[in-house]
């Protein structure tokens, strides 16, 4: 059973293994994109391997989450709200029949700020035991799926190349990778 330390460490050699293990796909894309991969996929890896103990919470892993959760929560809510910019105004005109230019961005920020809090509360109050689900292959698999799904869809949004399947596949299937070392760290497959 390794703590956080252990667990990257792991992180690090199974991003070797898997690296070598990808060098027949590396040789078939350019170079540029070869380079931007392993460095993506360094991250990545090493967020696979700590991810399932998102679940303990004197983890650190499970501190830096809620943080994470709450910075993410809290920029997410604000830009929802942005479009409903009008109508805040308008409900200041009619509550209190004057606005001040702080007002809008003010209201926008404590609303998100709030929801940010009421999330990382709720996420605390519903965390599943430890060893639960997160430490399954099956919740490593459906991680690594949302991440190329997210990958792909941003990847063609903002770029058009032939390469965008084959990138977010790569770097799911570091992903995945990094989360069984987690799981072989703590004997839970060999």
């Amino acid at each position: 059973m390794g703590g956080f330390k252990t667990h990257i460490q792991y992180g690090w050699k199974t991003h070797t293994i898997t690296t070598i293990i990808l060098i027949p796909i590396y040789t078939q894309i350019p170079f540029e994109l070869l380079i931007a991969l392993i460095g993506i996929s360094i991250p990545i890896t090493l967020l696979g391997s700590i991810i399932p103990d998102i679940d303990h919470p004197s983890s650190k892993t499970y501190r830096i989450f809620k943080y994470i959760l709450l910075c993410s929560t809290i920029i997410i809510t604000s830009i929802l709200l942005q479009p409903y910019q009008n109508n805040i105004t308008n409900l200041y005109l009619l509550i209190l029949n004057e606005i001040y230019a702080i007002t809008i961005p003010l209201t926008i920020g404590i609303i998100s700020i709030l929801t940010g809090i009421l999330i990382t509360k709720t996420f605390e109050k519903i965390r599943p035991p430890h060893r639960g689900f997160t430490h399954h292959k099956t919740f490593g698999l459906t991680i690594s799926i949302l991440l190329l799904t997210i990958t792909y869809i941003i990847l063609n949004t903002i770029i058009s190349q032939n390469y965008n399947l084959i990138s977010s596949t790569i770097l799911s299937i570091y992903l995945f990778a990094g989360f069984l070392s987690h799981l072989h760290c703590d004997e839970m497959i060999l």
